[in-house]
């Protein structure tokens, strides 16, 4: 029979656990909400041995200790068509790179960007696409400049992208292609909070402006 892992771990006591004292809120839905941390008394989940922070000041940590270290690889294939052989696989040395120090310039100048733009404390980037480096670039710069990245997955449709969106509160959009593009230009007299969708793989329209039917951009 075989031995559940539990019953051969280590003993703890009660200070190792983290237990939920009366108060909270311990979770909160608000924008500009706080929630109360909480700690064991001893141990790893005590605030001595892991105390609390921030993934920005983690990530700032990363880069003055392993700055010129790679933090992000990405392969890059050529695009292929359904039925078009699979590409071989690139070796290492042909992916694209960037440093933690790359990665870091690249968040903060999307950032500034993006409060340019309008994004404002507390306000949300909804992130539209696959898993890349400029949704990770994006996720950051949302942390960086205030605010909160607010994903969206890859198959939602118009009603579900407005939803999240909507609730959100959204400012900045970015999308990872035409598709993506294509169902926030369909819902956007909806979306009377966001100010900017911003393309990644695919190109902008002609315009470069996306209106609502009222007149407004």
């Amino acid at each position: 029979k075989m031995v559940k892992p539990a019953s051969c771990a280590p003993e703890n006591d009660d200070a190792d656990y983290l237990k939920y004292d009366i108060g909270g809120p311990y979770w909160t839905c608000q924008s500009d909400g706080e929630a109360v941390l909480q700690f064991a008394k001893k141990g790893f989940a005590s605030v001595k041995e892991v105390p609390q922070t921030t993934l920005p000041a983690i990530f700032v940590d990363a880069c003055k200790e392993k700055g010129d270290k790679i933090a992000m690889r990405t392969e890059n294939l050529l695009k292929w068509s359904k039925g078009d052989p699979i590409p071989e696989p690139r070796q290492l040395d042909a992916w694209k790179s960037w440093t933690y120090n790359e990665f870091h310039d690249q968040v903060r100048a999307c950032a500034k960007a993006m409060i340019e733009l309008g994004f404002k404390r507390h306000d949300s980037a909804n992130i539209f696409g696959f898993n890349s480096p400029e949704w990770f670039i994006a996720a950051y710069a949302a942390m960086f400049a205030g605010g909160k990245a607010a994903g969206i997955y890859p198959s939602d449709n118009e009603e579900q992208v407005q939803f999240k969106s909507n609730h959100s509160n959204g400012s900045v959009a970015f999308v990872e292609n035409e598709e993506c593009l294509r169902k926030f230009t369909a819902i956007v007299d909806d979306l009377p909070y966001l100010r900017v969708v911003v393309c990644w793989a695919c190109k902008p329209p002609k315009s470069r402006k996306i209106e609502r039917s009222n007149g407004g951009k």
